[in-house]
């Protein structure tokens, strides 16, 4: 199992999970508060912690659901290959197994990914979506910078690898701002197990919904990190320009983690989101 948060973030872990079988894999899956639900997904590497720093914020209104994927966090870690559709398939079984016949998703990167395959191929369960710093498809360059980190995991080690996921994920103001964060991220990331995570690395290769994406019809939120290095805000963008009715923003200075850099402004643009969401 993945370690759940880096170090410094642990006390802000509320309550336990509970376990959802997805198939043969268990999934660890974090349920709070009441109202209409919202499925808040994470992205690659991480697991429901990285939602903490917003999860107080929507806990008076909503049922939080923060569920960790196949290969990471709490939930089980099958052998792969995994695929976008697949980490779909599973929050769908979340869903049953909660009761739950149409949530608010919100995704952040492959998180995002997972949200707009929901939204695509299963828009009965969803009722609002918000897409953040995420991509319609998998691009050339997005997969060579995937596959550079495999291939740094495999001929540098783990902590190489993990500084250069740090290099793609974070923006350099938000590093120089929070000195100790990229040494306790590495130390966090490169403890992870490598067959899971280079399984889950693997998920978004020929990924592509954006010829859907013209069907969707629910409330949609689109966000961008100014400073995005991984996802260039163009191809984040891009989804609002395809999706009708669209909401489009974009968090100046941010990179890709924008609930790590920017938790408070992606709050207050969910919050506007989500005031009409009623289940």
């Amino acid at each position: 199992m993945f370690p759940s948060l880096p170090p410094f973030l642990l006390p802000q872990r509320p309550g336990a999970p509970i376990a959802v079988e997805a198939g043969e894999t268990p999934l660890s899956v974090w349920v709070g508060g009441d109202g209409p639900p919202v499925l808040f997904l994470h992205g690659l590497g991480w697991d429901s912690g990285l939602w903490w720093p917003l999860v107080a914020r929507f806990l008076p209104r909503f049922r939080v659901i923060c569920p960790d994927t196949r290969g990471h966090g709490l939930s089980g870690t099958p052998p792969g290959p995994y695929s976008i559709a697949g980490f779909a398939a599973d929050m769908l079984r979340v869903l049953d197994a909660l009761g739950i016949a149409r949530a608010a998703v919100v995704g952040l990167s492959q998180g995002g990914m997972t949200a707009l395959t929901l939204a695509t191929r299963h828009p009965a369960r969803v009722g609002q979506l918000a897409a953040l710093a995420t991509t319609a498809r998998v691009d050339p360059a997005t997969a060579a910078a995937l596959e550079d980190r495999i291939a740094a995991q495999r001929q540098a080690g783990p902590e190489a690898a993990a500084r250069l996921a740090a290099r793609s994920i974070f923006s350099d103001a938000f590093l120089e701002a929070t000195p100790g964060y990229l040494d306790a991220f590495v130390a966090w990331r490169a403890a992870m197990p490598a067959a899971p995570l280079e399984a889950a690395t693997r998920a978004g290769l020929g990924y592509d919904v954006t010829d859907a994406l013209a069907g969707i019809a629910v409330p949609t939120l689109v966000v961008a990190g100014g400073a995005d290095r991984l996802i260039p805000p163009a191809a984040t963008r891009a989804i609002a320009q395809a999706i009708p009715g669209a909401a489009y923003a974009e968090l100046d200075g941010a990179g890709h983690m924008l609930a790590v850099e920017q938790p408070a402004a992606l709050g207050a643009l969910l919050d506007a989101h989500l005031e009409g969401w009623a289940g």
